[in-house]
This record gives C-alpha cells, structure tokens and sequence, in this order.
C-alpha cells in the first residue's frame, strides 16, 4: 500500500567536442515487503520502502586524438530506511537455538566517494584500462535485533576500494588476449555481526576468437589460485557449547 516516487534531474555542460561536464540529482527507492519466515516475532515481519537522494557530479574528456579517454564521478548517498539484511538467534520451546536471516531497517545511512575509469589504445594492438573506486560509508543510529548499537560503522559489503586494471592485445583481427587485476579492501559480511573478509587481488586472463557473427572465449579467473572469503556468518549452532556464537 505504499505510494513511492522517484526521478532525476540533470545539468550538462559540452565544453567543447572532447569535454562533458555534468551534475544530477536522483531519488530512487525500494518497496517495503514482508519476511516469511514462520517464527520471527510480528514486530520483525514487515520492512519498510527505503529512500535514497543521490548527489552527482562527473567529468569525461576524450584525449590524444581520440585514442583515450577519462570518466570520474564524485557522487554523495543519502539513504532513509536503509533495508539491511539482519540475523536473530532465538531459542526454540526444546532449548535448541535458531538462527533467522532477515530484512529489516536501519535508521539511515550515507555514502560518498569517487569513481574513476579510463582506457588508452597504444598502438592498433594494444589497448591498456583502468578503473577504480573509493567509497566511505556509514550506518546511522542502528540497533539490530539483538539490541547491539551498530551506529557509527561501515556498511556491508562495502569496500573502502576497488580496481580493475588490464590489456587487451590484439593478436589478429580475429583473435585477441586479456589479462586483468580485479582487487577489493575488506569489508563487513553483515550488518548484524564483526565478521569481516580480507582484502584480496586476484589476476584473470581470457583468449577470445571473433567472427561475423559469434565469439568463442577461454577464460581462467584467479590464476594465483588465491583463497578469499565471500561470505560470513557468526551464530550459535552447536548445543555441545552451549550454542555459543562463533564464526
């Protein structure tokens, strides 16, 4: 039953054929819904419609005869409701503990940071690009479930930094090869618990085959055969230990 309104509005300046300028203001959302899981208390049933106002401004040019070019972007979040993903350990009548994910909303939050991307064609066969991101993020006067203030600290999943860095080398017109560096900072796994992943890089490389009308690649992703984390959760599971929360 909730009415939700979006849109946005955005002012560009072309500097000249090579050079854009611009800044906007969105708001965007997300429906409010229900969580199903049959034993949660009535008061964790139902979520709330987030709100968020997005604040743009960002740059691209065209260099070296068009053989370049650079974006970047500096962008602010403010976000109302936050939906976050939430977990509550609750006893069951056998004394057994039970581990619930679900939705729920926190206070607020804000995001700002700074994206940058660019390539460059050096020669006819080589091609060298980039991208990188940074990010600060916040939640803002959010108890979960359990009554842990988690206010003040960084959002899930939300790395301090990203890249991308790569070549692609054209072989023949038909054949080319990528190598590439994809890497992260660390982040949080929840919002409703410390666990916490590392920071990882990891290199991937592709050879593809292109003809009129298909493409065959080969791909290989980590090559170093990194271990990383990708998901964490802390919970007590085990009666043994008094179902102690762990890792």
């Amino acid at each position: 039953s909730d009415t939700m309104v979006g849109g946005k509005v955005v002012l560009s300046y072309q500097q000249d054929e090579n050079t854009l300028w611009y800044g906007s203001v969105n708001r965007g959302y997300k429906a409010g819904g229900v969580n199903t899981d049959g034993t949660l208390p009535e008061n964790l049933r139902e979520f709330d419609p987030e709100y968020l106002w997005n604040y743009e401004v960002g740059y691209k040019v065209h260099l070296l005869d068009n053989t370049a070019y650079l974006r970047a972007a500096a962008f602010y979040m403010d976000r109302k409701d936050m939906q976050v993903k939430s977990s509550k350990d609750q006893l069951r009548p056998d004394g057994s503990s039970e581990f619930i994910i679900f939705l729920g909303n926190a206070a607020e939050g804000k995001n700002y940071g700074l994206e940058i991307d660019g390539a460059w064609q050096v020669t006819e066969n080589i091609e060298l690009y980039g991208a990188a991101g940074l990010l600060e993020t916040e939640l803002t006067d959010y108890v979960n479930s359990n009554g842990e203030d988690f206010s003040g600290r960084d959002q899930a999943h939300a790395p301090q930094y990203t890249y991308n860095t790569g070549v692609n080398y054209y072989i023949t017109p038909a054949w080319s090869l990528n190598l590439s560096v994809d890497g992260k900072d660390e982040f949080y796994f929840s919002d409703s618990h410390d666990q916490q992943s590392d920071s990882v890089d990891l290199v991937n490389a592709s050879l593809t085959y292109n003809a009129n009308d298909w493409q065959v690649k080969a791909w290989a992703r980590n090559l170093l055969d990194k271990d990383y984390k990708t998901r964490g959760f802390y919970f007590g599971n085990d009666p043994r230990d008094g179902d102690t929360a762990k890792a």
